[in-house]
């Protein structure tokens, strides 16, 4: 095979994964997190910094690759859906929760993106800091056969990959309970599926987790303005000019939420 051949069949392998795999970013509501951590006032700030993280994340390990669904309990800001880098992303979408309850609005979410002809949806909350690109590009895998799942420490699960006719084994499940990651695996072995089970990863459950939390969120601002800052014109390296971006972070003179 000539290497022009080759290179015509990565394309059209890229192209039919780009197609088929959908991976599904979806934020917990702020009000429930709030609840549930007793943040008070810092957590619309919390939810905005995981949510712009999960975004940098997910689209990163998307573009050029998969879809990307982001699916919110409100609009998301104007331009926070903007190429990352200067680069155009293919097919990101924004889907607005609609349920009753969290499983009826995961579902709900799944079953949309399944209906745009998507068959595997990677599944990720915006609850990970620690989510790394490599985890989603090892789930976005294209075998029906195959399901990818991202264990918590508390028994919960951070990603799942699965081929859409399988959304159905979701219903039911013990959500929010230490159970949750057994009874979901217990299912999908029942049903044939090979797993491949990604490194445990912690989820925010606590108010320690969320002091973890800001001082890596932190970190990763500032390394994320670094790397804005190399994409800078490069009329200020010629001309010898000190640019007037400082490099600052998002989260300069925020304290983390004391612990409970």
């Amino acid at each position: 095979m000539s290497p022009n051949t080759q290179r015509a069949c990565s394309d059209h392998d890229a192209d039919a994964q780009r197609r088929d795999v959908a991976l599904v970013l979806f934020a917990r509501r702020r009000e429930h997190r709030g609840k549930a951590l007793g943040l008070g006032r810092a957590n619309a700030r919390l939810s905005k910094l995981l949510l712009e993280h999960a975004l940098h994340t997910t689209r990163a390990a998307a573009a050029g690759r998969m879809a990307l669904a982001v699916v919110t309990d409100e609009p998301l800001a104007e331009g926070a859906l903007a190429p990352l880098h200067g680069r155009g992303d293919d097919d990101v979408m924004q889907l607005l929760q609609q349920g009753d309850d969290f499983e009826s609005r995961l579902l709900d979410a799944l079953r949309r993106v399944a209906a745009r002809g998507y068959r595997r949806l990677v599944l990720v909350g915006s609850d990970t800091p620690s989510l790394a690109s490599a985890d989603l590009e090892r789930a976005a895998v294209t075998d029906s056969a195959r399901a990818v799942l991202g264990p918590c420490p508390d028994g919960g699960f951070y990603l799942l990959s699965i081929d859409s006719a399988h959304l159905d084994a979701l219903a039911g499940l013990p959500w929010r309970r230490a159970s949750l990651y057994r009874a979901l695996r217990q299912r999908l072995v029942a049903r044939g599926l090979a797993i491949e089970t990604l490194t445990s990863r912690a989820d925010l459950d606590s108010a320690r987790d969320v002091q973890r939390a800001f001082a890596l969120l932190d970190a990763l601002s500032r390394h994320y303005l670094a790397r804005s800052l190399v994409d800078a014109p490069a009329a200020h390296a010629r001309s010898g000019r000190r640019s007037d971006l400082a490099p600052r972070s998002r989260c300069d003179g925020a304290r983390a939420p004391p612990l409970a």
